[in-house]
C-alpha cells in the first residue's frame, strides 16, 4: 500500500513543471489507487470478524462501498488510457508537443 503511493508520488513530482497534463493524470491515478487500497479496509475487518457483517450492516455504507468498488477500477483504466493516448501523441507529432507544453 505504501509502496504503491509513494512510487505514484515520486513520479509526479519528478516530473517538470510544463508537462502539467502528465501531473494532473499521474495524481489522479495516484489518488484513485489509494482509494482502491483503502476500499479494501471494509472486506479485511469482515474477515477478521470471522465473516461477520461488521461495517456491512449499515445499508448506506454498504451501497457507497459497493458504488465505489464498481467505479473505481474503471476510473484507473481510464486514467492510464489517457496517460497512454497522450504519450503516444507526442511521439507521433514531436514538433506539436513541445508547442503544447
Amino acid at each position: 500500500f505504501s509502496g504503491l503511493v509513494s512510487r505514484d508520488i515520486g513520479k509526479v513530482s519528478a516530473r517538470s513543471s510544463k508537462k502539467l497534463l502528465y501531473n494532473g493524470l499521474y495524481l489522479l491515478n495516484s489518488v484513485n489507487d489509494f482509494l482502491i487500497c483503502f476500499t479494501i479496509l471494509p472486506v479485511a475487518v469482515s474477515f477478521l470478524k470471522e465473516r461477520g457483517r461488521a461495517w456491512f450492516s449499515n445499508h448506506v455504507f454498504c451501497s457507497m462501498w459497493g458504488t465505489l468498488w464498481e467505479v473505481l477500477p474503471y476510473l484507473s483504466i481510464m486514467y492510464v488510457m489517457m496517460l497512454s493516448l497522450t504519450r503516444t501523441y507526442h511521439l507521433l507529432f514531436p514538433l506539436n508537443a513541445s508547442r503544447s507544453g
